[in-house]
C-alpha cells in the first residue's frame, strides 16, 4: 500500500493493485464515481467521477515497468522514443529528504535502463553500434504540491530519473566498446532540460502579486478554495469538472496537456530526423522523462482517442511507452499485449 494521503497533496503509490471497479460493497454511490483498486495520481482507491467506466473494460489499460523495454526488431534506419515516468520520490520526511528519488526503486530503474541498452547493443553487430544514437530530454520542474502548506523541493524529479539513466547508458555503451562522447547527447552530462516535458502549469506560479499570476495559478486557487487540496483536488483537475471557469482563466487541462505531450512526441521525431539526415540507416534512440500527469492525458486521446479527461491510464513510477518510429515513418508503441498505431509529424 502506498503512504497515507495528506492535505498536502497526493501521495505515490508503486504498485498497480488492478484495473476492476469495486462493486456495491465499496459504499461509492454512482453521483460519487467509481472505486478503483489502482492508484490515480499516485493515490489508491481514488474516486474517479467519471472513472473507468469511460473506458470499456476489455479496453483498459495500464502503463507498467515491464512496457519499458526494446521491441524485438530494431531494424537499420528506426528509431525508439521512451516515455518515461520517474521514478518514486519521497513524500514522507520519516523516509528521507522531501522530493529526493527511493534509493532502492532508483537501483532496480538503473539496471532496467542498463539492460534496455544492453539488449539494444547485444542485438547488432559491432560496426552497427557504433553508428546509434541516444539522446537525453527530461522536464525540469522542482517537486511542489497544491496549497500555501504544500510540499516544496528543488528536487526535480524527472531530471534526476533521467541523470540515473544517463550513468547506466555510459555504463552499457562503454560495455561495448563505444565512447559515449560521440553517441551520447546530454546537457553537460544531465538531460537536456525541455519544458515540453514539464508537469502541471498550476503546480508551478510566476509572479508574486495578483495582476501578475497566470490563469493556471488563478485556476490553482479557486480549485483549492473550492475542493482543499487533497484527492478531491485532484479528481477535479483531471475529470475537468471545472471546464467553464478553467478555460474562462485559460489554464491548462487535461486536453491541452495531451496535445503538450503530443507535440513532445513530434519533437522528438524531428530529432531522431535531424540524426539520420545525412546517414539514413542510423539507429537512434531518444529517452523523453516526465511525469504521470503529462503522458496519462497523452495516452488517453491520442492512443486510445478518448476524451483525456475521462476514463483512466494509470502509469506505474519508473515505467515507460516505448514508441518504435519504423524506417518508413510509421509508428507504433505496445502496452500490455495491446499494440497502438502513434501518429508523428515533423519539424523539418
Amino acid at each position: 500500500m502506498s503512504e497515507q494521503i495528506n492535505n498536502t497533496g497526493s501521495a505515490d503509490s508503486e504498485e498497480l493493485t488492478g484495473l476492476n471497479i469495486a462493486d456495491e460493497s465499496t459504499g461509492t454511490s454512482a453521483e460519487q464515481g467509481e472505486q478503483l483498486a489502482t492508484p490515480v495520481h499516485g493515490a489508491e482507491d481514488f474516486l474517479v467521477s467519471k472513472g473507468a467506466a469511460a473506458i470499456p473494460e476489455a479496453e483498459r489499460i495500464a502503463v507498467t515497468k515491464e512496457d519499458l523495454k526494446p521491441p524485438k526488431e530494431f531494424e537499420k534506419g528506426a528509431a525508439l522514443i521512451n516515455l518515461v515516468v520517474n521514478v518514486k520520490d519521497i513524500r514522507n520526511p520519516d523516509d528521507g529528504e522531501i522530493g529526493a528519488l527511493y534509493p532502492e526503486q532508483s537501483t532496480e530503474f538503473e539496471d532496467r535502463i542498463e539492460s534496455f541498452m544492453d539488449q539494444v547493443y547485444g542485438g547488432i553487430t559491432p560496426d552497427e553500434r557504433q553508428e546509434l544514437d541516444v539522446i537525453v530530454l527530461a522536464g525540469e520542474t522542482d517537486l511542489v504540491t497544491p496549497g500555501q502548506q504544500g510540499l516544496r523541493s528543488p528536487h526535480q524529479r524527472a531530471l534526476e530519473t533521467g541523470d540515473l539513466a544517463i550513468g547506466r547508458i555510459k555504463k552499457s555503451m562503454l560495455k561495448f566498446g563505444i565512447n559515449p562522447e560521440g553517441s551520447l547527447s546530454t546537457q553537460h552530462d544531465r538531460p537536456i532540460a525541455i519544458n515540453t516535458l514539464n508537469d502541471l502549469s498550476l503546480l508551478h506560479p510566476f509572479g508574486p502579486e495578483p495582476a501578475d499570476k497566470t490563469g493556471d495559478e488563478v485556476y490553482s486557487e479557486y480549485l483549492i478554495q473550492k475542493y482543499g487540496t487533497g484527492r478531491e483536488f485532484w479528481m477535479v483537475f483531471e475529470d475537468d469538472t471545472e471546464i467553464e471557469m478553467r478555460k474562462r482563466l485559460g489554464a491548462e487541462g487535461p486536453t491541452e496537456i495531451a496535445d503538450r505531450t503530443s507535440h513532445l512526441v513530434d519533437v522528438c521525431s524531428t530529432i531522431v530526423g535531424l540524426h539520420q539526415r545525412d546517414n539514413p540507416d542510423k539507429r537512434v534512440i531518444v529517452f523523453a522523462f516526465g511525469h504521470y500527469d503529462n503522458f496519462s492525458p497523452w495516452v488517453k486521446r491520442h492512443l486510445m482517442g478518448i476524451d483525456p479527461a475521462e476514463g483512466f491510464v494509470p502509469m506505474e513510477k519508473g515505467s515507460g511507452l516505448v514508441i518504435k518510429r519504423s524506417p518508413n515513418n510509421t509508428a507504433t508503441t505496445d502496452v500490455g499485449s495491446k499494440t497502438f498505431p502513434v501518429s508523428l509529424s515533423s519539424f523539418i
